[in-house]
């Protein structure tokens, strides 16, 4: 029977293993060495520590611990059927591998703990960072009272006072035109172009430059989507009606929508009021229409109404 001896490469490989096994072990042992003094003499405290990070490097050293004794057993020649150990590493591996979601959701707290032990401040960019801070708010409410009680002294004193600092200033939701500077000549030139655009834009002149200009007409396509939708909804409404030989009742609302569909209203005010085209004379337009009638209204004061008591008595002959 001759000795089966393994290839060259595989030993050599095997010596290298354990060389970084060996290598690696002592560094492990010098760091936990070096952490567990410092535990002993009080520099880390670890009593505030997590729970989760506990439970999981004692299940790593109960793993490594099992894991070293198998080994060991095999490099003796031993056989390990039927060993405890092994069934002592499947369990803790399945334990490892089922908390390994819970160490993925709990890896940022964490990473940001060890950070904040590491450099004793948050990073730029933490939430934490632009939470309600109460305790600035007190102190500068202490700061600025203490200002105003040394601006009251100087005052009382004598000494001209400063003006008062940290004022809380509004932020600006939407830029807002500033018309502050404005005197009543612009800003009856800016009302009086306003009112030549509208009276350059109205049917009126509209009609006045096709007739004399020799431009070319402009032709645009729309289409009234309020008026098509009303058609189509009575020409349903009447489909239904003759189809079923019924009178569908008709709303208040129905019938004042029938009305101005039906008259001047619905094609513009145009066609019912003047347009006002002082402004292309450089006069202002009088204001009229619904505010005009309002402001008079109010003007005149309330209507009196009649009642029984003001009628003449009559008298029969």
């Amino acid at each position: 029977m001759t000795d089966s001896k393994p290839p060259e490469e595989e030993v050599t490989r095997a010596n290298t293993l354990l060389a970084d096994l060996t290598d690696g072990l002592g560094k492990a042992s010098s760091l936990v060495t070096a952490l567990t003094a410092k535990v002993k003499d009080g520099q880390l405290d670890t009593a505030q520590g997590l729970s989760f990070l506990e439970m999981k490097n004692s299940l790593l050293l109960s793993y490594l611990v099992d894991l070293s004794r198998v080994m060991s057993l095999k490099l003796h020649g031993k056989s390990i059927a039927g060993d405890a150990g092994i069934e002592r590493l499947v369990e803790l591996r399945t334990v490892l591998e089922r908390i390994r979601p819970i160490d993925q959701k709990l890896r940022y707290q964490v990473d940001k703990l060890v950070r904040i032990a590491t450099t004793g401040q948050l990073g730029e960019s933490d939430p934490l960072r632009f939470r309600p801070q109460p305790g600035n708010l007190a102190s500068r409410l202490e700061g600025d009272e203490a200002s105003d009680s040394d601006q009251e002294t100087d005052t009382a004193a004598g000494k001209p006072g400063k003006g008062k600092e940290g004022v809380y200033v509004p932020p600006k939701i939407t830029a807002v035109h500033y018309d502050g500077d404005e005197t009543a000549e612009s800003r009856k030139e800016r009302r009086l172009a306003a009112a030549r655009r509208r009276a350059l834009s109205s049917s009126v002149m509209q009609e006045l430059g096709r007739q004399y200009l020799d431009t070319p007409e402009e032709v645009h396509d729309y289409s009234d989507t309020y008026r098509n939708r009303s058609t189509r909804e009575e020409a349903e409404r009447t489909k239904y009606e003759e189809d079923f030989m019924v009178r569908l009742p008709e709303t208040k609302q129905d019938q004042r929508r029938k009305r101005e569909l039906t008259t001047d209203w619905s094609l513009g005010e145009e066609l019912t009021q003047r347009a006002d085209l002082s402004a292309l004379e450089g006069r202002l337009p009088v204001a009229g229409g619904k505010k005009r009638r309002a402001a008079s209204a109010a003007k005149a004061g309330p209507k009196r109404r009649k009642g029984r008591g003001n009628k003449k008595p009559r008298f029969n002959l």
